[in-house]
């Protein structure tokens, strides 16, 4: 059996600019990726045997260096899973770990793995970290930095992440830092930022990276679906990707997007990487979709400067006759923004297509959301995050001046214990809260820590604005509460409800949901985009391998979903079911004809509907008058409204009555029925 390869034949990646706008630039790229026959020295002979070189790592070689109690300590060749090659030592800082790197190193992700708090320094010459998963599933890698400027080496060293999963399998790579870029006396790298191995058929989630400066893509996940890919789907969404040679972001398999990012290319200096062997090709692309049609660009913001070292196109499509596995490549762009002085917006190959569906030249970094990027590798690895600053585009409504634009903070929270005895309280919410000037005192009793706020009244008022809903609420005593000036009960107010839509393992599914109650974004589960909104009670959007997900209170008293997503309430399936209106019958009409003579001649023409667009089938029955069915039919029928004439001929029934019932039924189950008697 051959060993398992990723991207064995290097395919030409060549330009779509024609000449160069700085310097010298190479004619075509040669994709450099992680070749999997170089990540082992072992025998080929069976390429799912999980084998190690003298250098790869995993938690269990990690943890039996460190220790419960040890403070600092260093991995070496104690084992066939530790390291022989170089040392990581690993120290435990309050809030992370921290692993120094001083040579070539490869960590393996286990099956159900979650790799977390952890800061990788690879500031040592040469030194290298790299994080793989060969096909392993149910694996989180969150809140992870790297300092210092990872170096390229053979085989597996040629990425920060080597990723894939296997079908029906899922792995998440969130709120990560690194930079490839020259500085603080190392130079900057070859690697490139995340690959996604050509063996990766399941599914992948991109969320919260600030990748930068690398020399071979940001995130490159397109070859999967070329040459003997797997065809897996890859979900980048509110990441800030800049100056990266090749790519901000690349993709290129069915059901992958790119939605609510950021990315930069202006690097007047060329500090970011070459791209792997050249000397100095520093050519940058926006976004590269590859090899399939809906490669789909949502809510994202660009700025390509001409003054750049290697600028190249915002948008670009590119097909491989003969490689590629789809028909041809289309790259969707949708409610996105770009500069308008951008040197080209747009390239594509024969075979391949930008579409601009919308956009407009006001790029920003609100597109981001989720509470944005951690802007160091401290901050990763703490697994915080903020709204970046580049000085590129216009500052987000919450900046790093540390302000709040409180036109955005439109709710407001009143704990009235004016006429009430010592009462204590605790709220959580949904956005952003800060005390309300205008009302009450706020003093050092009081507390805001993040979107809880908790204190006490004796006989004051205490008062906040916010954004989004109540989430949380504790109230110990008998103050008045007030949300937008009208009292209620704390008791009734939380949104502490969870709707998901959760649409990892489905195709482009709409939906649209109303609520009794409250209704708000849910960003620790799934983010909302440009296509999706929220009025009133009311939440409307789509999923394609992504997810979204409200918080509310009350009921869920209308449904309505196209696709195949999961939707999900307090984690349970909903029913949907239950929303289903019930088809019409809209004509009935029943003859009998050919008589006289002792058959019955039944003719039932019929006319059904369905606002629900979901009809399944229409029965029609004779029914004789012992209650017995002597004949029947039944229609397979579809979407909102179906016509039909059925006919019955039964034999030697002279002078007998007959009942002739009609059902509708729709893809729920939910029947409507009307019958009429004849006779023969």
């Amino acid at each position: 059996m051959e060993p398992e390869k990723d991207d064995t034949t290097p395919e030409k990646e060549p330009s779509n600019r024609p000449n160069s706008h700085r310097g010298e630039q190479p004619e075509e790229e040669t994709d450099a990726v992680a070749d999997d026959s170089t990540e082992t020295s072992c025998s080929s002979a069976d390429s799912r045997r999980e084998t190690r070189s003298k250098s790869d790592i995993d938690r269990r070689s990690i943890l039996k260096a460190t220790g419960a109690a040890a403070a600092v300590s260093s991995v070496g060749a104690v084992s066939s899973i530790g390291l022989a090659s170089a040392a990581v030592e690993v120290t435990q800082e309050s809030d992370y770990e921290v692993w120094t790197v001083t040579g070539k190193e490869v960590y393996d992700l286990s099956d159900g793995e979650q790799l977390s708090n952890v800061l990788i320094d690879q500031t040592a010459d040469g030194a290298c970290l790299t994080i793989r998963s060969r096909n392993k599933t149910g694996w989180e890698v969150s809140n992870v930095g790297f300092v210092g400027v990872g170096q390229v080496g053979d085989g597996s060293n040629r990425f920060q992440f080597q990723v894939s999963v296997p079908a029906g399998g899922h792995g998440l790579i969130e709120n990560i830092w690194a930079n490839g870029k020259a500085r603080d006396g190392q130079p900057s790298t070859e690697l490139g930022g995340v690959y996604v191995r050509s063996s990766h058929a399941g599914h992948i989630d991109v969320k919260h990276t600030y990748i930068e400066g690398f020399g071979n893509n940001a995130v490159y996940a397109s070859a999967v679906g070329k040459d003997g890919g797997s065809d897996g789907s890859v979900a980048i969404e509110n990441s800030f990707h800049r100056d990266n040679t090749v790519s901000q972001f690349r993709i290129g398999s069915p059901d992958s997007y790119v939605r609510n990012c950021v990315g930069i290319i202006n690097d007047p200096n060329g500090e970011r990487g070459v791209y792997p062997g050249t000397t100095n090709n520093r050519n940058a692309r926006g976004i590269w979709g590859k090899h399939y049609r809906n490669q789909r660009v949502e809510n994202c913001s660009f700025y390509v400067s001409p003054d750049d070292v290697n600028p190249d196109g915002v948008f670009e499509a590119r097909y491989i006759s003969g490689r590629s596995h789809g028909p041809e490549a289309e790259v969707d762009v949708v409610d996105c923004d770009a500069n308008a002085d951008a040197p080209t917006l747009t390239g594509s190959t024969s075979n391949a297509n930008v579409n601009l569906e919308s956009i407009e030249n006001s790029p920003t970094v609100d597109v981001i959301g989720g509470g944005g990027v951690p802007t160091s590798p401290e901050m990763a690895a703490r697994g915080e995050r903020e709204m970046p600053n580049p000085p590129e585009l216009s500052a987000s409504d919450g900046g790093s001046d540390g302000s709040t634009d409180t036109s955005t903070l439109d709710r407001t929270l009143t704990i009235d214990g004016s006429d009430a005895d010592w009462t204590e309280y605790e709220f959580t919410v949904s956005g952003t809260v800060e005390n309300n000037a205008d009302v009450g005192s706020f003093d050092g009793d009081d507390q805001i820590d993040g979107s809880t706020v908790s204190g006490f009244v004796n006989g004051g008022v205490d008062g906040y604005r916010f954004a989004g809903e109540v989430t949380d609420a504790t109230v110990d005593g008998n103050a008045t509460v007030l949300v937008d000036g009208q009292a209620v009960d704390p008791d009734g107010i939380t949104s502490d409800r969870t709707l998901t839509i959760d649409g990892s393992d489905a195709g482009w599914t709409d939906y649209e949901f109303t609520v009794s109650g409250d209704l708000a974004e849910n960003p620790d589960v799934g983010g909302l985009g440009s296509g999706d909104q929220i009025d009133g009670s009311t939440a409307t959007g789509f999923v394609n391998g992504g997810v979204d997900s409200y918080l509310f209170s009350g009921e869920i008293t209308d449904a309505t979903v196209d696709g195949n997503a999961t939707i999900l309430v307090d984690e349970q399936p909903l029913d949907l079911g239950q929303f289903e209106s019930a088809p019409a019958i809209v004509r009935y009409d029943v003859v009998e004809v050919g008589s006289p003579n002792p058959d019955a001649n039944i003719v039932v023409e019929w006319g059904v509907t369905d606002a629900d667009g979901d009809l399944a089938t229409v029965t029609v029955e004779i029914v004789d008058e012992n209650g017995s069915v002597v004949a029947e039919s039944t229609t397979s029928v579809a979407g909102t409204e179906a016509y039909d004439v059925d006919y019955f001929a039964i034999e030697d029934v002279d002078d007998q009555r007959f009942t002739v019932r009609l059902t509708v039924t729709d893809a729920f189950g939910t029947e409507s029925a009307t019958s009429e008697s004849i006779q023969e």
